[in-house]
């Protein structure tokens, strides 16, 4: 993770320095002189911002750039006395737990998380799909089932691949939610669940001289649509 520190005072200036010898040649540092003309490249091209300064100013910097949590840089807010890495934006996917929990052990201090899923200890399905390279299809269906996880409902897990989630509620029968890891395109369930997709499908083209792409990538489609399964899905594709 590449990752820029901000920072606004001689102390944080510090701090910050300690920061960047913990990540070697992946960190740089703007400080109150230098990150007002950089600031739309910081949010570009960093995959990790920590500011060095209050929660009301990462807040207010932060605000313009901000679009959605599967694109957003993981933001981490340390205060300039150095004792507490917040995770501010993309606990999950941006990685902002995860930084933030590493500046806490560089700078010696508390780190905050807030996420509903990590402090109780079960494992959020965007995490889950993070670890086990899944795609997920409807990001809205993944916090609908994590809610339920926060509160304790029983979960199923049915997966194509051999895997398994930290959730002490995890049940065979009788629950209030399914998590599907399927390659199958078309879900008949009647109770809420996710879809998370995974790279297991491989596929093999052969054809004779003169057949046209639209005719190759039709037939494709004919075929994932005749077995019921998500081009998502494949992995690899092999001419013959």
């Amino acid at each position: 993770m590449k990752i820029a520190c901000l920072t606004f005072t001689r102390q944080g200036q510090q701090i910050a320095a300690r920061i960047q010898a913990g990540f070697p040649e992946n960190a740089d540092v703007f400080t109150t002189n230098t990150y007002k003309p950089h600031l739309p490249r910081i949010f570009k091209e960093y995959s990790g911002i920590v500011f060095i300064a209050s929660t009301g100013i990462a807040v207010r910097l932060s605000l313009p750039f901000l679009r959605d949590k599967t694109a957003d840089p993981a933001i981490v807010v340390v205060d300039d006395l150095g004792r507490y890495a917040i995770s501010l934006v993309s606990g999950h996917l941006g990685g902002a737990n995860a930084l933030a929990q590493r500046i806490a052990e560089i700078l010696d201090c508390q780190p905050i998380i807030t996420t509903a899923s990590d402090g109780r200890g079960i494992e959020a399905v965007d995490l889950f799909a993070q670890k086990h390279d899944l795609v997920i299809e409807n990001l809205h269906d993944v916090k609908t089932i994590t809610a339920m996880m926060v509160e304790g409902q029983p979960i199923t897990l049915i997966s194509e691949i051999a895997t398994s989630i930290n959730y002490p509620h995890l049940v065979e029968e009788n629950s209030a939610g399914r998590i599907y890891v399927t390659s199958q395109a078309q879900i008949a369930c009647d109770i809420p669940y996710c879809v998370l997709r995974p790279k297991n499908l491989h596929l093999g083209i052969g054809c004779r001289k003169g057949k046209t792409k639209d005719e190759i990538l039709n037939a494709i489609e004919k075929v994932f649509e005749q077995h019921n399964l998500s081009p998502v899905s494949y992995t690899h594709l092999r001419a013959h």
